[in-house]
């Protein structure tokens, strides 16, 4: 049976096998959150999982919201994904801590039966920030950045840099 950690497992590979990519947006300065997102659409189409871009909230939770989610997948009729993705890069602002705040708070409950609500924020640094302090202060801020994960993995960039990727059932 699929689990969501194998989903972000596939998404996850679907990253590895673009880092050259990554490595050059993460040098622009720029967001390239929606290119992840339309990335981790096409790995899980061609996966034959039945999978949607943009699901609004209100059909997918029992309260009436005019937010859409980045993803749902759906690899198996008892299993639904809802994917937030947030992206974080040597130039993301603090403005940008609120953004993923906002997304756990419209992942949360209550769902039917089957769904699982998953918030993955991907770090993409030029250098290893795991170790630097200006770093670990600004990530601690973000109120789950130190909770237990479901899915962990960095991936190196050339040439020195690195991908985050860290996810959480909400």
């Amino acid at each position: 049976m699929i689990q969501d950690k194998e989903i972000l497992e596939v998404i996850a590979a679907c990253f590895q096998g673009n880092s050259d990519k990554i490595s050059q947006f993460t040098q622009t300065g720029y967001s390239f959150e929606e290119w992840l997102n339309w990335e981790a659409y096409c790995v899980c189409i061609k996966r034959g999982w039945k999978t949607s871009p943009k699901p609004e909230y209100k059909a997918i939770q029992f309260k009436n919201s005019k937010n859409q989610a980045d993803l749902l997948v759906e690899p198996a009729p008892d299993l639904k994904v809802i994917i937030e993705c947030g992206l974080i890069h040597d130039y993301t602002q603090s403005r940008w801590r609120d953004k993923l705040e906002k997304d756990h708070k419209k992942l949360e409950p209550p769902y039917g039966k089957g769904f699982v609500p998953i918030q993955m924020v991907c770090v993409a640094s030029k250098r290893d920030f795991s170790q630097l302090e200006d770093w670990t202060k600004w990530l601690n801020k973000i109120s789950f950045w130190n909770q237990l994960t479901v899915f962990e993995q960095k991936i190196p960039l050339q040439p020195t840099g690195i991908f985050m990727i860290k996810a959480w059932r909400i």
